[in-house]
């Protein structure tokens, strides 16, 4: 009995392997999902996400009213927060209703907006406040212009 488990074991490692190595060759696209539309806080319903802007310029430091406005913007497009609900700059994202997948897609927009700006794949959970997430953006930009 031991033997066989062991067999199987061993063939399932095989698959695994298998299938990591098909994906290492695939082009990303094919094994990536698309990130169309980003999940609304609440009842797992989407919202479409459009993106419209350009990179903010870091290069002689920033305003750090400017940078929140632009993770406010962006947070509460992912999250599908309205205008009229306001996403109060202290509220804890994820308490507003940001998921750990739409704190990777903000992260990621965030990135394409503050170029130069090396965002920490934890960002959400080290900076969980559209305030905190300002602070730090702005005190890196600071590091930028030395």
């Amino acid at each position: 009995m031991e033997r066989q488990q062991r067999a199987m074991m061993m063939q399932q490692q095989q698959m695994m392997m298998m299938q990591q190595q098909q994906m290492m060759n695939m082009p990303m696209q094919q094994w990536q999902a698309p990130q169309e539309e980003a999940p609304q806080g609440g009842g797992g319903a989407t919202v479409p996400f459009h993106r419209e802007g350009s990179p903010l310029d870091m290069s002689s430091g920033m305003d750090p009213a400017i940078i929140r406005s632009k993770v406010q913007e962006l947070a509460s497009a992912i999250i599908g927060a309205d205008d009229e609900d306001g996403l109060e700059a202290d509220t804890p994202l994820m308490e507003a209703g940001l998921t750990s997948n739409s704190a990777v897609l903000l992260r990621d927009e965030l990135s394409k907006d503050l170029p130069g700006i090396n965002l920490p794949p934890t960002l959400i959970f080290d900076y969980p406040s559209v305030a905190a997430i300002a602070d730090f953006v702005s005190e890196a930009s600071k590091k930028l212009k030395k």
